[in-house]
């Protein structure tokens, strides 16, 4: 497909024009973490909600947090966090804490790349699929972007330019939980500069604010709710959500602008 997967060990990957940061709720059951989730596993049948979906209070156009905010596990986490603030203790402080950290809204970063390891996506043509070199639409969470970002800030130049960008190698490892690390690619001493060729710069970036930015009904997400949460909503259903208190918005993390032609600032890795 076009997404790019992580594998365990080395990931070499070249970025390519510009990220766009979202905000997501894990809203399923996991195995890996014991989380009962925010709605039960038959919410997630053929037809039903994505495990992950992107938050209504993202305004991905403008990468920030829309002024009315309506989504519910949103809404979930201010609750949360309004309680805690009368001091509760025991359980119901457990639980308190566990329902903040179920419905924190997550940042996730997109980007066109081309995998080193796997250059080749499925497209379809003539309605048969065929393989062909191209970008992947790759998924970074704040600990590798900001692995990613720590790249930039020591070489201090974009490394996604079609001229003189460079290659980034991404380690995952395993160790009780899944960290990422990455490091510029070398060549000899110095960086290995990878001017991308007439074959790279013919495919075309996908348009990352249009596939990665789908939206699911902030009603059927409420409905689809275990019956416990719904009730919470419906006890609070009078209280504003709080832009102070909902997922607070995480720093942006910002690569630099750089002047284009027209003379108006673009997002880029230049710093």
């Amino acid at each position: 497909g076009i997404y790019h997967d992580w594998k365990d060990g080395k990931n070499n990957i070249r970025l390519v024009g510009e990220f766009v940061e979202t905000k997501t709720h894990f809203i399923a059951p996991s195995s890996v973490t014991g989380s009962k989730g925010v709605c039960p596993d038959g919410s997630f049948e053929k037809g039903g909600l994505p495990k992950v979906i992107n938050c209504p209070d993202w305004d991905i156009a403008k990468e920030t947090w829309k002024e009315e905010r309506n989504c519910p596990v949103c809404k979930l986490h201010e609750i949360a966090f309004a309680a805690l603030g009368e001091k509760p203790t025991g359980d119901e402080e457990k639980e308190l804490k566990a329902l903040m950290s179920l419905t924190k809204a997550r940042s996730a970063f997109k980007w066109n790349v081309f995998d080193r390891e796997d250059p080749f996506v499925t497209v379809t043509e003539n309605n048969k699929e065929t393989k062909k070199k191209g970008l992947k639409i790759c998924n970074l969470g704040s600990e590798v972007f900001n692995a990613i970002e720590a790249v930039f800030s020591q070489c201090k130049f974009d490394l996604s330019d079609p001229e003189e960008g460079i290659d980034i190698e991404v380690t995952k490892t395993k160790a009780g939980r899944t960290e990422y690390k990455a490091q510029a690619c070398l060549e000899g001493r110095g960086l290995k500069v990878t001017p991308l060729t007439e074959e790279e710069r013919a495919c075309k970036p996908y348009d990352l604010k249009q596939i990665c930015g789908r939206q699911v009904e902030p009603e059927a997400v409420r409905k689809a709710m275990f019956e416990e949460y719904r009730e919470l909503l419906d006890l609070n259903v009078k209280e504003p959500v709080k832009a102070a208190v909902t997922p607070a918005a995480p720093k942006k993390v910002d690569l630099g602008v750089v002047d284009d032609d027209s003379g108006s600032g673009k997002k880029s890795g230049k710093r």
